[in-house]
């Protein structure tokens, strides 16, 4: 009998198993890791009594020569593992009471090579063992935490692990993590490691400087009197930060701050002091990276054609946004609707009323057909083209249901759907 089963905890006794391994992707099983990729075991039943004993007589076998093993030479033991115990490693638990340290220490080196996240399944002796946590920190860079409480106090084992992924630093010891040297490394590598650094160090302005050369946000773990130093502020900008709320009026009444912080991300206008955020030029900066924040801006700023224009190529539902004497311009609102032609939504009643505006939203969606005037909805020319755009017969007005030139783009909306 032969089934497929993705935990080797659910294969019943007496049964035979080996994984099967996918060479299209790394699949792997980790008792800590429950909800990622599983290995899959070809599971066979033993019915044959003459299996059961021929099974039984292998495993004594080997366990008598595992035994006699530490009596051969180095080059003995060597040949033995390559052809005899090597092939442990198709098997995904190792019993690790019934083999020497030596072998153990071997076996865990191939199976770390061989797989993620091993290190988390190995006794507590394994884990301990300086040149295993290591091998598994290069395999997989977040094993250290599985590593024993000794080796997460030891420095060199240390700078391995935030050497090799920074957020380990949360995982070594609580002197470690005042240690200069390794908390440098670990925010070298990720500044958002920051955040576990010891507070002295989160004090240290060198510190902080490396951990937000990598993510500016990181700035917010440091020390409250070097998230208000400006220099520090305005570098942490250069690597996209989102921090103008967390600091002092002084700062966001600061015009190169905010200039900065809103080239780093157009919302941050909002946080800003209320004289800056009428400022022309960084309402102009800010709409360049977004519009979506453009109901945040000041009444004057909405009011400011080249702005309003400016949001509505990044985002044109910032025209709802804008002031009623902008929404009745044609030259923004055109532009809005052939963007996004439900825009036609936002526009004065005047331009909704006018078949060249009404006819550049049509043609970019057909549905804004909706939104235009009780006039032009009975308008055959605006009715086709929002036909032409797939748009439905249901949307045209009644009196133009039985046109021979709307019933034909119809048919050819319809047929074009059911294809």
């Amino acid at each position: 009998m032969r089934t497929n089963i993705i935990s080797y905890q659910d294969i019943p006794v007496g049964i035979d198993f080996k994984p099967l391994y996918n060479d299209k992707e790394d699949v792997f099983f980790n008792q800590d890791l429950q909800g990622s990729k599983y290995i899959k075991f070809q599971v066979t039943q033993i019915n044959n009594i003459w299996q059961r004993v021929a099974g039984v007589i292998k495993f004594l076998a080997i366990s008598i020569l595992l035994v006699a093993l530490p009596l051969l030479s180095k080059d003995y033991r060597t040949a033995f593992y390559n052809e005899i115990i090597g092939r442990v490693k198709v098997k995904y638990y190792v019993d690790f009471e019934t083999i020497p340290a030596e072998l153990a220490e071997e076996i865990t080196l191939t199976k770390i090579a061989d797989s993620h996240g091993y290190l988390g399944s190995c006794p507590q002796f394994i884990r301990d063992n300086k040149k295993c946590v290591i091998a598994a920190i290069q395999k997989n860079s977040l094993d250290f935490r599985h590593g024993s409480e000794r080796l997460r106090n030891d420095k060199e084992v240390a700078l391995a692990a935030v050497k090799a992924h920074g957020m380990n630093l949360q995982y070594v010891s609580e002197k470690l993590r005042n240690d200069f040297d390794v908390v440098k490394e670990a925010v070298s590598q990720n500044g958002h490691a920051l955040l576990y650094a010891s507070e002295a160090l989160k004090a240290n302005e060198e510190i902080v400087s490396c951990a937000i050369e990598k993510a500016g946000q990181a700035l917010l773990d440091a020390a409250p009197h070097l998230i208000v130093k400006k220099e520090l502020v305005l570098k942490a900008y250069q690597k996209f930060a989102v921090l103008l709320s967390q600091l002092p009026i002084n700062l966001r009444a600061d015009r190169e701050v905010v200039i900065a912080a809103v080239k780093s991300c157009g919302g941050e206008i909002r946080y800003a002091s209320p004289e800056l955020q009428k400022d022309p030029e960084i309402a102009l900066l800010a709409v360049s990276k977004t519009g979506r924040d453009f109901s945040h801006f000041a009444e004057e700023v909405r009011s400011d054609k080249k702005i309003v224009l400016a949001a509505i190529k990044n985002f044109p539902d910032a025209l709802q946004y804008a002031s009623e004497l902008i929404r009745d311009d044609e030259e923004v609102v055109m532009e809005a609707v052939k963007v996004g032609g439900h825009t036609l939504k936002d526009a004065s009643e005047r331009l909704r009323d006018k078949k060249e505006v009404v006819l550049a939203a049509v043609k970019n969606t057909g549905r804004a057909i909706i939104f235009a005037s009780e006039r032009l909805k009975k308008d055959k020319d605006v009715a086709l083209a929002s036909m032409g755009k797939l748009g439905s017969i249901n949307l045209i007005h009644w009196s133009l249901h039985k046109d021979k030139d709307i019933i034909a783009a119809d048919n050819k909306n319809r047929a074009t759907r059911d294809y």
